[in-house]
Parts: C-alpha cells; sequence; structure tokens
C-alpha cells in the first residue's frame, strides 16, 4: 500500500474489499452569480476537480482557494461553502460517491485512511481524462464502467499524494516531466526521440532519460509504448478502424510489432481484444 489514501479503494472490512458507488455525477460551468452551501452537510462523499476559474471551499475547520488543477475529496455529514470570483467563473466537475461494504452498505473508513481534503493535482491533464471517461460512462448508463474509472481516478490521486512535496528547480522539472508526459498521451503516435526531448532540456539524453524516470516512475521507451498501448485499447473499442490503420496511427510501421507489443501487454491480440 503506497500512502494512506491508495486504500479508499484498497480498504478491507473482514478481509473483503469494499468497492465504489457512483451516485451522481457532472460537469459544469459556473454561472457568475454561482455559490454553494451544503446546509446540514453532504450526504456521500463529493470528488471535485477544478478544470478553470478561481474560487474558494470552505469547511468547518479552513477554507481552500482553489484554481485550475485544485482537487477536494469532502466528506459526507460536513457542511461545505463554495464561491468563486465573479470575473473568473470556474468550471467543475464533480462526482458524489460512496463506499460499499460486503453486504452492500455504505461504510466509511477510518479517518487516517481518508485522503487529503485537498490538493493541486500534479497530473492535471491525466486526472481531468480519468473523469471524462467517468462522466461519458455514467451518462451513457454504464455505472459499472464509471466505477472502475472513478477507482483509477482514487488510485491516481492516492499516487500523487504520496509524492513528496517539491519547491524551486525540483518542482520545476517535475512539472516539465508532466507537461512531456501529457503531450506523449495527446499524440502516442508522434516520433518521440529521447536524444531530440534531452535537447529540449538542455541535458544529455542519459541524464534526461535518470530525470525522466524519476518524475515519471518509467523510462521515456516504456512510457510511449504505455501510451500507445493505452490509445491503441481506445481505438479498438471505439472505432471502426483496421488493426493496421491503427498500428499506423500510433506510429507502428509493421502491424506485427504493434500485434506483438498488445498482447505482451493485454494479454490479447488485437483483433481478440476488439472482439472481447
Amino acid at each position: 500500500m503506497v500512502g494512506s489514501a491508495i486504500s479508499l479503494y484498497n480498504y478491507d472490512v473482514n478481509d473483503q474489499p469494499i468497492r465504489t458507488r457512483v451516485n451522481s455525477c457532472g460537469r459544469m460551468q459556473c454561472s457568475s452569480d454561482w455559490s454553494w452551501d451544503t446546509g446540514p452537510g453532504l450526504l456521500d462523499f463529493d470528488l471535485i476537480a477544478i478544470h478553470g476559474g478561481s474560487g474558494c471551499y470552505r469547511a468547518p475547520e479552513k477554507g481552500f482557494q482553489v484554481r485550475r488543477g485544485s482537487c477536494l475529496v469532502l466528506r459526507p455529514g460536513i457542511r461545505y461553502v463554495g464561491s468563486h470570483d465573479p470575473e473568473d467563473p470556474m468550471d467543475v466537475t464533480w462526482v458524489h460517491f460512496e463506499y460499499l461494504g460486503p453486504a452492500g452498505r455504505a461504510v466509511r473508513p477510518p479517518g487516517k485512511e481518508l485522503p487529503p481534503l485537498h490538493r493541486a493535482l500534479q497530473s492535471a491533464d491525466f486526472c481531468f481524462e480519468l473523469m471524462g471517461r467517468l462522466l461519458a460512462a455514467f451518462r451513457s448508463g454504464k455505472k459499472g464502467e464509471a466505477e472502475i474509472w472513478l477507482g483509477a481516478v482514487l488510485s491516481e490521486l492516492a499516487r500523487q499524494d504520496a509524492r513528496p512535496e517539491r519547491s524551486g528547480a525540483e518542482r520545476e522539472r517535475a512539472l516539465a516531466i508532466e507537461e512531456l508526459c501529457a503531450s506523449i498521451r495527446r499524440e502516442p503516435g508522434a516520433r518521440w526521440r529521447v536524444s531530440e526531448l534531452a535537447r529540449s532540456f538542455y541535458v544529455t539524453p542519459d541524464h534526461f532519460g535518470r530525470m525522466f524516470r524519476k518524475y515519471a516512475g518509467a523510462t521515456p521507451g516504456e512510457f510511449v509504448l504505455r501510451a500507445r498501448i493505452d490509445a491503441a485499447m481506445g481505438l479498438l473499442r471505439s472505432s471502426s478502424h483496421s488493426v493496421t490503420r491503427i498500428a499506423e496511427l500510433l506510429g507502428y510501421s509493421d502491424v506485427y510489432a504493434f500485434s506483438r507489443q498488445f498482447k505482451l501487454r493485454t494479454g490479447l491480440a488485437p483483433t481478440a481484444f476488439r472482439r472481447a
């Protein structure tokens, strides 16, 4: 278990893991006169991510200034008040959810198992993408899939919450690598060459490789491969492209090499994955 917050998805009750249930969710561009007050208290957990704008959420013990990349996990039974700058209205994704025990009843993990109330996302674009998939699944009636995406979001928050705090040049390097990772996820089929990336960071290729692994948790090659396989899974699920065309879109000149890597990573050949 890495960090306390990760147990929000792995928490055990009598040796049986609990699961999440999404009660409602959505994305809202707040009007200029928007304000929010939960009154006597929230009925369930509320995951809130700020895509843009600026504002403030106040809890009984303290308040939090929020802006793009801010994320909160609000607790049930507590009153929260929200407001924002009318000249810089917020764009917000929200997910009301709860944890269900083995008997299907709502449970509350111990306080030590709960994540921080507020954090600044270290990989905001990636988290926004996960939340977008959660919303899309929920809106199409695929609640089980929405709960899988919620688990992914909570696990990613736990991973980020477990990272050490950084400042100064260390923080700048970490943010630069995160921006690069977001670019790779957006364009996995581009020609990502370590020598060219290292040059853009004004370091040698060897130093860049060490730096990338430190902040991204994988070598540049491993990260690009993972992004391509993730993109391939999405295309196989949602597009009518042939396997050969998908390989081309993701930068492969050899469809057989693509198929081998895909099966090695997922356990299924692309055609079998599409059928499944």
